[in-house]
Formats: structure tokens, C-alpha cells, sequence
């Protein structure tokens, strides 16, 4: 059997050039890569979830029964960006329904900027609320006017 040598050679600083070895860059590298997918993994999930939350307020707005209800509070939701002329507003509302006494409803939805002031608080709004989930409730317009 035949013995097997390894030789371990210094670093040529003339060959190699300064800096540090070629290990290093690659360690550096992978950091750099890892944390660019980690941020396109986050902002692909918060526009995921946008997207759904959207689909979500459309097909409430397209399918809920349509009711009337008094706004008691509108707040800024989250960030006051105002984007493609809608903003994130907290709602608390009465709805009024058919029968059983009015109830408190409160949810967030982009709402468009033009109709801000109109929802003040004491005033009449159209929402459309989920049959199988009567806390659901969505925006719709200002009562008596054309829709959203």
C-alpha cells in the first residue's frame, strides 16, 4: 500500500494577490444572496395576502346583503399612505338590520379619498354584510349615492 502525502502550500501573495482568500468572498456572497430571497420572500407574501384580502372585500361587496349604517368612528388604519387615491381607515358602524336591534360593527378597508369626508361620524353609509357572518362588513358607498 502506497502512503497517500498531502502538502499544504502557503498563500502566494504574489500569485494570489492581497485580500482575502477566495473562501471568504464566497461565504460573504452566500449572506448577501440569502438575504436578498428572504426579502423577496417577504414582499411577495405581503402582496399575497393583499391580494387576497382584496378578492376577499369584492366578492363581499358583490355578493353581501345590502344594509344601512351609521358611522360612530373613522381613524387612520396602519400607515396614512394614501395610494392610488384610497386609504386604510378603521370603521365602526352601526348596521341596521330587519327585525333584531342595530349592531356594532367594526373593520378596516381602503376607502377612496374623496369619500373620507363624507363618512364622518353620525353619518348614513350603504354596506354590504356577509349573511353567514354578520360582523363581516364592507364599505360600499355613501347612502343615496352611487356605489364604490
Amino acid at each position: 500500500m502506497t502512503p497517500v502525502v498531502l502538502l499544504l502550500a502557503p498563500r502566494n501573495v504574489a500569485r494570489d494577490g492581497p485580500g482575502p482568500p477566495a473562501g471568504d468572498i464566497g461565504v460573504g456572497l452566500a449572506i448577501t444572496l440569502g438575504a436578498v430571497v428572504l426579502l423577496l420572500a417577504v414582499i411577495v407574501t405581503l402582496a399575497l395576502l393583499s391580494m387576497r384580502r382584496q378578492r376577499q372585500l369584492d366578492a363581499l361587496l358583490a355578493s353581501g346583503a345590502p344594509r344601512r349604517a351609521r358611522v360612530l368612528r373613522l381613524a387612520p388604519e396602519g400607515t396614512t399612505i394614501t395610494y392610488r387615491g384610497q386609504r386604510w381607515v378603521g370603521l365602526t358602524l352601526t348596521v341596521e338590520v330587519e327585525g333584531p336591534a342595530p349592531y356594532a360593527a367594526t373593520f378596516a378597508q381602503k376607502i377612496a379619498e374623496r369619500y373620507i369626508a363624507s363618512i364622518q361620524p353620525g353619518a348614513i353609509v350603504d354596506v354590504r354584510v356577509d349573511p353567514a357572518r354578520p360582523t363581516r362588513v364592507a364599505f360600499a358607498g355613501i347612502a343615496g349615492k352611487s356605489q364604490i
